[in-house]
């Protein structure tokens, strides 16, 4: 069996399920959990979007049925989770019920649009307008529903113009339905790769990442790419190799300089702590000729990761980690909670009860000011 046949069995079987229930399927609502961190039936609505995505019947009033069913419990769950985001899910539904090309869908496609900060920004407008340009507008115009105006708002401008034109709704469509994989093998590797790191099947991620890199140039972009995947997958020791061999692709001092802060990260998670301590010297060496970087994420994530060796690592590396972490934190202004933080228990751990004052006070400084 292919990893993508493993990761869409729960999907498939998901689906064989509703179908078998008939129309008017009620399942997999938002059911948060850990005090409304995640949602328990999340992963089940994805696997089914998945399945549907390549066994939907466009002449099926159950399937069509059931994929704004699942919408409907996808955009409850995007209003209220912790992290926002838009999400596999929530893309797969909205194309399946816009591609039916009925007006009346506008309403459910705008709730999904309007779900949260990351749904406004990151799903495409052309969405609303499932029915076309003029029939979309004229259903709304003529409804008497409660929402009618803002659903109007995502629709046309201030001079009330459609804020799409009726050609560039077609040519959107055409790539669209362009872009849409037939079958599982249609689908990009890094597609399936993402789904089975998020489904926690960590076997069929590996073999999809070998497959994915097998015939692959071995360039800059393909280290930093297979590196992020290693990371995914746990294999820090081989990551911390890859971020090695980047380095060697790379000439810019601000790329270099990021990259080593990486490397270091990774060296660190392998449990490698001269490795980590050499590339967070070499980064340190850079960022003493660019003080301008200071300002900068790159400058507070160099404090920040130095902190995180002397928290973990053995001696003599935690005290030399911790010193070279006091050098840039004195000089780099607002650093984040998360670096005061790992400054605290690198200080506790030191047993330097000074420091750790220290810096406790600056925590509990940036924390108010945050509030």
């Amino acid at each position: 069996m292919s990893p993508q046949d493993v990761l869409l069995a729960r999907g498939r079987e998901l689906l064989r399920q509703a179908r078998s229930r008939g129309r008017g399927w009620e399942g997999l609502p938002p059911v948060p959990v850990d005090s409304g961190a995640r949602d328990a039936n999340e992963l089940d609505r994805m696997q089914l979007a998945c399945a549907l995505q390549y066994h939907f019947d466009e002449a099926s009033p159950a399937d069509a049925e059931l994929v704004r069913h699942l919408l409907e419990q996808e955009i409850s769950w995007r209003r209220v989770d912790p992290q926002q985001g838009v999400g596999e899910t929530l893309e797969i539904c909205c194309w399946l019920v816009a591609s039916a090309g009925h007006p009346q869908d506008v309403w459910l496609l705008a709730r999904a649009k309007t779900a949260n900060f990351d749904t406004a920004c990151g799903l495409s407008r052309e969405l609303l307008f499932c029915g076309g340009v003029t029939e979309t507008l004229d259903h709304v115009r003529q409804s008497h529903r409660p929402e009618r105006a803002a659903v109007l708002a995502e629709l046309v401008d201030e001079d009330d113009e459609p804020l799409v034109a009726e050609a560039d709704l077609a040519s959107w469509r055409q790539a669209q339905v362009q872009g849409q994989p037939a079958t599982p093998q249609d689908e990009p590797l890094a597609c399936w790769i993402s789904r089975a790191l998020t489904l926690g099947h960590r076997r069929e991620a590996k073999e999809l990442v070998a497959q994915w890199a097998k015939d692959r140039v071995r360039d800059g972009d393909f280290f930093a790419e297979y590196a992020g995947y290693l990371q995914d997958l746990g294999d820090f020791a081989a990551e911390a190799d890859a971020r090695g061999v980047l380095l060697a692709h790379l000439t810019d001092a601000f790329e270099r300089a990021g990259a080593l802060g990486r490397a270091a990260a990774a060296e660190r998670r392998a449990q490698r702590w001269t490795r980590a301590l050499a590339h967070l010297g070499h980064t340190a060496l850079l960022h003493r000729n660019h003080r301008q970087w200071r300002e900068l994420g790159l400058g507070r994530g160099l404090v920040q990761e130095a902190f995180d060796l002397a928290a973990c690592a053995p001696p003599p590396v935690d005290a030399q980690a911790f010193a070279l972490a006091e050098e840039f934190a004195a000089a780099t202004p607002r650093l984040p909670p998360a670096a005061l933080e790992a400054a605290v228990a690198a200080a506790q751990r030191l047993a330097a009860p000074g420091r750790e004052l220290h810096y406790q006070r600056l925590l509990e400084a940036s924390r108010a000011g945050g509030q």
